[in-house]
């Protein structure tokens, strides 16, 4: 299953976590919803 990840300062520590462990990842969003104040995307 996916981690949780809440507000934008743990996205972004998220997203360079990764990046730092894979520095040429590249990432495709297939699709996103959201209802009220939380996103998915996958």
């Amino acid at each position: 299953m996916g981690e949780e990840v809440k507000g934008l300062e743990d996205f972004k520590k998220w997203v360079a976590e990764d990046l730092s462990a894979f520095p040429d990842m590249k990432i495709t969003v297939l699709d996103n919803f959201g209802d009220q104040n939380k996103i998915t995307i996958r």
